[in-house]
């Protein structure tokens, strides 16, 4: 099936795959204060999901810095 990449515009939504993703990567993703702070970036940055069958499966969260540059997380 081919991945499908949308932005994702509810925070909740945003935070709640930010801390699933984490959660599956413990050996980089180790401090739960880091992924507190992870998973509330989750929410106030843009989040651009992908999914594939309709399962999310990576999120991309765009900060952007000016109007032609952006930090990606």
């Amino acid at each position: 099936m081919k991945p499908r990449v949308f932005v994702e515009t509810d925070p909740d939504r945003n935070r709640q795959l930010q801390m699933r993703l984490t959660a599956q990567l413990p050996e980089w993703f180790g401090k739960p204060a880091s992924n507190a702070k992870y998973a509330k970036q989750a929410e106030v940055l843009d989040g651009h999901v992908a999914e594939v069958d309709r399962e999310p499966c990576g999120l991309l969260l765009l900060k952007r810095t000016s109007a032609i540059s952006a930090e990606i997380y």
